[in-house]
C-alpha cells in the first residue's frame, strides 16, 4: 500500500493510499466531501477492515490548524449551551506536507454487516446477554479482529457484571484500533468499575494524548486515589496475616498507581508513593527477597528527604540497616549497583 504524501499526491489520488496514525495503519476510503483546501475521507482500519473514523485532510497546514481551532471553539460552545460540557472528538494528525484531523464517523462501520452481527445486536438491545455474548463469539471465530463485535461483547460482559472481563476485552480492542475515542472511553470506564487504577490512568493518558480537550473520563480518574489507597491498605492487611507474596503484589499495584498519579501532580501524590515504597521494601524483605527491597527503600528516603518527612526517612534507613545486618555483602553490592559507589554513610543516619 502506497502511503499518502499530500506534497506529491493530488486530491483525486488520496483514496486507496495508506496512513499511519499513532502506530495504526489505515487505508483512505472514499471521499465524503470537500471544501477550500479540505478533503474529507472515510478511514478503513487495515487490520479490522472497519470504518470508524473520518479523516479531514488539509493541503495547507496553517489553514488546517486554524480551521481545527475554529471548529473546536464552535462545537465546544454548542456543547456548553446544551449543558453537556464535553468538547467533540477531534484529533490532530501531522501529514507529510499538510495536516489532518480525525473524528468519529457517523455511518455504517462496514458496507455489509453479517447476519450474525445484526442478530447479536438485536439480542443485546433486548437484554438477552448470554445469547448475545454467544452470537458475538460466533462472529469472532471467523473475524477475530472485528472490533465492533469485540466492543459489543465487552458491553455485554459489563452488563453481566463482569467489568474485569470487559476491560480485558477492550484492551484487545484498543490494540487493534487505538484512535477511536469511544473505545478508549469504555476501556477506562470498565477498568474503573473493575478497580484497575493503573489501567484507568493508562487509558486516560491515551485519551489526553489524542483528544486533549476531552474531559469525559475525568470522573474515573478522580476515583484512582481511593483505589490506590485501597491497594495500599490491602497490602498492609495481607502483611499482618503473613501473606508476604500477596502483600508485595498488592503494594506493587498501589505503587504503579501512585507513579501514574504523580505524573499529573507529583506534589500531591509523592508522599503516598513513598509510603507504599516503604511498605514494599519491608514486605519484600520479610518475604525473603532482600535485594528487591533496596531500591524502593532508597526511593523512599529520597522522597522523604525532599518533603521533610523525617518519619519515613528514619523508617527506611532502619530497614536498610536491617537488610545489611541480614546479608551485608549482597546488600552492599546492590547499593553500589544502584548508587554507583560504596555503601553511602548517610543512609543509616537519622534525618
Amino acid at each position: 500500500m502506497e502511503m499518502l504524501d499530500v506534497r506529491k499526491h493530488d486530491p483525486e489520488e488520496y483514496e486507496g493510499k495508506g496512513i499511519t496514525i499513532r502506530g495504526c495503519l489505515y487505508r483512505i476510503g472514499p471521499q465524503l466531501g470537500s471544501g477550500y483546501s479540505k478533503f474529507v475521507h472515510v478511514l478503513r482500519n487495515a487490520r479490522s477492515g472497519l470504518h470508524l473514523n473520518v479523516l479531514a485532510i488539509y493541503r495547507d497546514a496553517d489553514s488546517g490548524r486554524q480551521e481545527l481551532g475554529r471548529e473546536l471553539a464552535v462545537k465546544a460552545l454548542d456543547d456548553l449551551m446544551e449543558g453537556q460540557g464535553v468538547v467533540p472528538s477531534l484529533m490532530e494528525v501531522d501529514l507529510p506536507g499538510g495536516v489532518a484531523y480525525i473524528q468519529d464517523y457517523v455511518g455504517p462501520y462496514e458496507p455489509a454487516p453479517s447476519q450474525d452481527i445484526m442478530s447479536a445486536e438485536r439480542l443485546m438491545v433486548a437484554g438477552e446477554w448470554f445469547e448475545a455474548a454467544d452470537m458475538f463469539s460466533r462472529v469472532l471465530e471467523t473475524r477475530p479482529d472485528h472490533t465492533v463485535a469485540l466492543f459489543n461483547r465487552a458491553s455485554v460482559l459489563n452488563s453481566m457484571r463482569r467489568p474485569d472481563l470487559a476491560a480485558n476485552l477492550m484492551a484487545r480492542v484498543i490494540d487493534i484500533e487505538p484512535n477511536y475515542r469511544a473505545y478508549l472511553r469504555d476501556y477506562v470506564k470498565y477498568c474503573s468499575a473493575a478497580e484497575m487504577p493503573i489501567e484507568v490512568m493508562d487509558g486516560w493518558r491515551a485519551i489526553t494524548e489524542r483528544y486533549p480537550h476531552d474531559t469525559s473520563c475525568r470522573q474515573y480518574v478522580d476515583k484512582v486515589p481511593r483505589q490506590a489507597a485501597a491497594l495500599h491498605n490491602r497490602g498492609v492487611q495481607l502483611a499482618t496475616e503473613g501473606q508476604w507474596n500477596e502483600a508485595v503484589a498488592s503494594t506493587e499495584r498501589a505503587i504503579e498507581s501512585y507513579v501514574r498519579l504523580a505524573e499529573f501532580d507529583h506534589k500531591k501524590f509523592d508522599q503516598e508513593l513513598a509510603e507504599s515504597l516503604l511498605n514494599y521494601g519491608i514486605f519484600t524483605t520479610a518475604g525473603g527477597n532482600i535485594v528487591g527491597s533496596i531500591q524502593p527503600l532508597l526511593q523512599t528516603m529520597r522522597i522523604a528527604h525532599e518533603y521533610g518527612r523525617h518519619d519515613l526517612y528514619d523508617l527506611a534507613a532502619h530497614e536498610m540497616r536491617q537488610a545489611l545486618a541480614l546479608d551485608r555483602q549482597t546488600v552492599a553490592e546492590e547499593l553500589e549497583r544502584l548508587t554507583g559507589g560504596p555503601v553511602p554513610p548517610w543512609f543509616g543516619n537519622p534525618s
